[in-house]
């Protein structure tokens, strides 16, 4: 059997379940949103999309210095639409430090709460068919382990679905 692409699992789930609400986020605020698999499909594609305008291309990396939310759910889907590792990063270290792990992640991009923005700006763009991409590793995990140097640990596994890590799509 030929491997799946995150990319094209994304798009096999709002094919196949458009109107089903598959993220539910709760912000510090207290406000509730949600988006249909239709939506979060859409709404990656169009950031991977202005992503690949900033240069991002199969290989890369991109680094995410979100909060949890949806922008950061979907920065991650628009990485994997493109064939670049994700690689999320602790948005509140120091400075200082967010600066010596910018450098080891090595991110063509690196998204950061500026770019909130930029990113709901994407909204307003076509959807384009996108190739069908596999990102070498599918994550990459930021530490600074016992040494205090930060490193980037990249998963030995591609980019592809695999249904042992899949749930169900909750039944509303």
């Amino acid at each position: 059997m030929d491997a799946v692409s995150m990319a094209r699992r994304i798009g096999q789930l709002a094919a196949e379940h458009p109107g089903d609400r598959v993220l539910w986020n709760v912000a510090a605020t207290g406000d509730e949103t949600s988006l249909t698999s239709a939506e979060l499909d859409r709404r990656s594609t169009q950031i991977a999309s202005a992503l690949a305008e900033r240069g991002v291309t199969q290989g890369d990396r991109v680094g995410i210095e979100l909060h949890n939310s949806p922008h950061l759910v979907l920065s991650v889907l628009a990485a994997w639409k493109l064939g670049a590792t994700p690689v999320p990063m602790r948005w509140d270290l120091p400075e200082w430090e967010l600066g010596r792990l910018r450098e080891t992640v090595a991110g063509t991009v690196h998204l950061t709460e500026e770019d909130i923005a930029w990113l709901d700006g994407t909204s307003e763009r076509e959807v384009e068919q996108l190739p069908d991409v596999i990102a070498p590793s599918a994550y990459g995990v930021c530490s600074s382990g016992s040494t205090g140097l930060p490193k980037v640990i990249l998963s030995n596994l591609p980019g592809v679905y695999d249904a042992a890590f899949s749930a169900p799509l909750a039944e509303e």
